[in-house]
């Protein structure tokens, strides 16, 4: 069975959630057995990666799980951080985050 359109309405949710942070989603990979998203800063305003990711932890891990995705962040070339979040069924999140450039 294809997870591909559940990561389709997740990624409608996700694209909001970036837009009130001043980012745009990109999605990346084939959907089949995770969900690749790269999140890009797109406004001069944008905040910091922490509070987006936060909230998108909030939104895939539900009320009252609390772990620190920031701490699971691996180095990737240009600068570029990768997490993982998992949802409550084994179905996965792979995050990658272009880096803000500072004014």
């Amino acid at each position: 069975m294809s997870v591909a359109p559940f990561y389709a309405v997740v990624f409608t949710k996700l694209n909001r959630i970036a837009a009130r942070f001043g980012y745009a989603v990109a999605l990346h990979g084939s959907m089949q057995r995770d969900f690749d998203i790269v999140l890009i800063p797109w406004t001069e305003d944008a905040e910091p990666e922490e509070k987006l990711l936060q909230a998108i932890q909030k939104f895939v891990s539900g009320p009252g799980k609390n772990y620190d995705i920031m701490k699971q962040a691996t180095e990737k070339p240009h600068g570029r951080k990768a997490y993982v979040l998992y949802f409550d069924d084994g179905k996965y999140l792979d995050i990658s985050t272009m880096p803000r450039c500072e004014k």
